[in-house]
């Protein structure tokens, strides 16, 4: 049986001590733990206490049966129903920290909250005052969030920049990339893996296709796990295609919607209702992102 310790102070020392003396443990990791910890433990330094997607990395990749968290701090962040979902509702072809090929499916994902007592549903606490009644201080109400994207059913598009855009390839590092090849008859963009196949919907077994591409340029900078980026979410440059056209885009964050989106002439764009994907690529300029037209030539 192989544990994992989340915390790094002398009470996680005492509980790894404990959990030794059980003879069906084969190893016990703990993150990040210390120097007094190593002697009982194998000690990851690099992974925080509180960096809980690295953790559920781990817990992935080392096959951890068992988990305790001992800190506050990542308790109050949810790090127990983190590892839980992670390590259940979601799988991987290859390595667990091969972090952009990590897939899974609603309803794996509704199993998985389900035996947790988690609602998928967005809840707040209702403010009341003394005088409401008890029933309607203990009760919630619907939490409302905006759009993540300004979207329209109908409505006249600016003029494109680029026509033809038939080929698109997101390279987020030297391993992972993730491509798009238009299909004139569907009018949308079928998703491929770097080595041109189809990239399936875990939810029906089919081809993932998408009406339109985001594609969002932000400064990044490397986390303590030296894996994960944090993005700069203020502003920035990017592309979106939609029905074999591009256009140049500006965009910043939004209060009706996640993001605020402009056309190359600086007016509010708003997209075609739609299946859309979005992805953040780590650089201001967009090196990451190709885009050609039919016959193979580039468009950015």
């Amino acid at each position: 049986m192989n544990l994992l310790v989340i915390g790094g102070g002398g009470r996680e020392h005492a509980i790894v001590r404990k959990l030794k003396e059980n003879p069906e443990v084969e190893t016990i990791y703990c993150l990040p733990g210390n120097g007094g910890i190593a002697a009982d433990a194998v000690c990851v330094a690099d992974i925080g206490a509180k960096d809980i997607p690295a953790q559920v990395a781990f817990a992935k990749s080392h096959d951890i049966d068992f988990a305790v968290v001992a800190p506050d701090d990542p308790l109050v962040l949810g790090a127990v129903d983190a590892l839980e979902v992670g390590t259940n509702a979601f799988s991987c072809e290859t390595n667990w920290q091969n972090v952009p090929l990590w897939h899974t499916s609603g309803a794996a994902l509704s199993g998985v909250l389900g035996s947790l007592n988690i609602s998928p549903a967005l809840t707040e606490s209702r403010v009341t005052d003394t005088s409401s009644s008890s029933s309607d201080s203990e009760s919630g109400t619907l939490l409302s969030v905006p759009n993540l994207l300004p979207m329209q059913e109908n409505g006249k598009l600016p003029d494109a920049d680029a026509s033809d855009a038939m080929s698109v390839l997101v390279q987020f590092d030297a391993q992972n990339a993730t491509g798009f090849s238009y299909d004139a008859d569907s009018k949308t963009y079928r998703m491929l893996h770097a080595d041109g196949t189809p990239q399936l919907d875990a939810n029906n077994g089919q081809q993932a296709d998408f009406d339109n591409l985001l594609i969002l340029f932000s400064a990044s900078t490397l986390r303590d796990d030296g894996v994960t980026l944090d993005y700069d979410l203020t502003m920035g440059g990017g592309v979106w295609l939609n029905e074999g056209h591009l256009w140049n885009i500006t965009w910043t964050q939004g209060s009706e919607t996640t993001f605020f989106l402009y056309d190359s002439n600086g007016r509010p764009l708003t997209l075609t209702a739609g299946r859309s994907y979005l992805a953040l690529v780590s650089s201001l300029t967009g090196q990451e992102l190709t885009v050609q037209n039919s016959t193979g030539e580039n468009l950015l």
